[in-house]
């Protein structure tokens, strides 16, 4: 009996190693194709073998990848095969019922270089992580360029500010009208072009605070580090808010948003950002602390029998 379970999990272990092997072979196979595809530019090839990289705006092929030695390891903590192209080269494999395919990698894609500008200034790590982590990092809707925003708030807005609570009245011979003058300023240290931006002027009742219907949408202006612009409009739909003359007589709120034209965060941040080269360090050590609180959040079931022995 001991002599047939002992063969029995000989067999089984060269099942498996035979498994291993096979796959190690199909993916050294997916790899082959990938890297072809790469150095032929055949898109179709290169999305067929590694979809997630459509998933990120930021990230870029190679020009070229040169396998040097590649080995193939089933990482069994993650259930994935690290195929290590070369030295400085891994690609992240997975086997799953759609077959095997390429789902992260590691310093195979280049961060595109608004990107690593912004990772050289805020001392991101980028070697030290996945390509797919990295992208994810620095998209809009990523947690280390939300971070940055939340911290350089100005620099995400291009150091504008834009001030629309002063308004006026006055008559021309169409008859009453409102008068808003909303005020852009440039506080920053650099210039910003009027064609990269624009001012969305939006009005509301005094007493309600509900929005009105009219809406102003004004071009930007070049304006210089410290300079302003005064932008009036004259409102005569809203004249009845006006609340020494009008009908309605609730007064008018008026607020003011500077919107950039086709720029991520990222670019924003890059552009107009002053940084200190610890903000990664920074957000790790964030991280930690939100990490801490968590788990020493107490249970709701442990703070109704806290109150219970009081």
């Amino acid at each position: 009996m001991k002599k047939l379970v002992k063969l029995f999990c000989v067999a089984f272990v060269a099942m498996l190693l035979s498994s291993c092997d096979e796959n190690v072979s199909k993916v050294k196979d997916v790899v082959n194709q990938f890297v072809e595809g790469v150095n032929s530019k055949d898109k179709v090839t290169i999305f067929e073998m590694y979809p997630n990289i459509r998933n990120f705006t930021n990230l870029q092929l190679p020009d070229t990848i040169k396998i040097d030695g590649m080995k193939v390891e089933f990482d069994e903590k993650d259930s994935v095969y690290l195929a290590r192209i070369n030295d400085k080269q891994t690609l992240v494999c997975i086997i799953d019922s759609a077959g095997i395919t390429i789902s992260d990698s590691y310093n195979v894609l280049k961060l595109d270089s608004t990107c690593y500008d912004l990772a050289a200034k805020t001392g991101f790590p980028v070697k030290q992580m996945s390509d797919m982590t990295v992208g994810q990092m620095f998209s809009d809707e990523g947690e280390f360029a939300s971070y940055l925003q939340l911290m350089y708030p100005s620099a995400a807005n291009g150091n504008l500010s834009a001030n629309g609570g002063y308004y006026r009245w006055g008559r021309d011979n169409t008859g009453w009208y409102m008068r808003f003058d909303t005020t852009v300023s440039n506080y920053g240290e650099n210039p910003v072009k009027g064609a990269d931006y624009f001012v969305e002027i939006s009005y509301f009742r005094r007493d309600t605070g509900s929005p009105l219907s009219t809406k102003n949408v004004e071009q930007g202006v070049d304006l210089a580090p410290g300079e302003s612009y005064v932008y009036t409009t004259n409102k005569p739909e809203l004249w009845q808010y006006n609340p020494n003359n009008g009908s309605v007589g609730s007064g008018v709120d008026v607020s003011a948003s500077i919107k950039f034209k086709n720029t991520s965060k990222a670019v924003m941040l890059n552009k107009y950002g002053s940084f200190t080269g610890k903000e990664y360090e920074e957000f790790v050590a964030l991280q930690k602390e939100k990490e801490k609180a968590e788990t020493e959040k107490p249970e709701a079931n442990d703070s109704i029998k806290a109150e219970v022995v009081e």
